[in-house]
């Protein structure tokens, strides 16, 4: 794993971790959001607001996600939804990498969230990732991995407040051939995470 990035790189994203299996108390979830909102897992009978929220005309690939078994939570203030975020505990493709994160048995991916604008800065994102963990943890579920754009400071912060700890940095680099990724692994980070992280996301066992 490279330790460094090269002076041309550039840095696209960070890929954190949470290990659910090591909490004592799921209270160690608790975030107070700046409204009332409640949270809970959604279906395919939510496709419609869910398009809506999501900016998405053509319902067809949400519905394919619920069909291949991904799962949907949200956060509602006034039958409104708020906030959003999708998981999988299978495969997922990272697509500003270029990437499929596989997970095994046990362990999950959280992607795709998001709070429409008139809603951010009322700590929705945070108190839905706090939500979705509690409920992960109570099935059983060791660990929890994101990933967030390295220029996006107000998801990173909110993924920070829940908890996520972040194991590595990933870069692009120009080459012959087109880019080429850097791996940092990050200042305290065990060296077991690292190699975790480098699995889920190159498939490295």
């Amino acid at each position: 794993m490279a330790s460094t990035f090269r002076e041309d790189s550039r840095h696209v994203g960070i890929f954190w971790l949470f290990k659910l299996d090591e909490l004592t108390s799921t209270s160690a979830f608790s975030v107070m959001p700046a409204l009332p909102v409640t949270f809970r897992r959604i279906g395919p009978d939510s496709i419609r607001s869910l398009a809506g929220v999501m900016g998405m005309e053509d319902q067809t690939p949400i519905a394919r996600r619920f069909e291949q078994g991904k799962r949907c939570y949200a956060g509602f203030h006034d039958d409104e939804i708020v906030t959003y975020g999708w998981v999988t505990f299978d495969e997922e493709t990272i697509g500003e990498l270029g990437l499929t994160a596989r997970m095994r048995a046990g362990e999950s991916y959280v992607w795709d969230c998001a709070t429409p604008a008139v809603h951010r800065g009322k700590r929705l994102y945070p108190a839905l990732l706090a939500h979705i963990l509690t409920t992960l943890a109570a099935e059983g579920i060791r660990r929890a991995w994101l990933g967030t754009d390295a220029d996006n400071i107000p998801s990173q912060k909110g993924v920070a407040l829940v908890g996520f700890q972040p194991i590595i940095d990933v870069d692009f680099a120009p080459s012959p051939t087109g880019n080429t990724m850097w791996i940092r692994q990050r200042p305290g980070v065990s060296e077991l995470d690292a190699m975790d992280a480098q699995r889920v996301l190159l498939g490295r066992l």
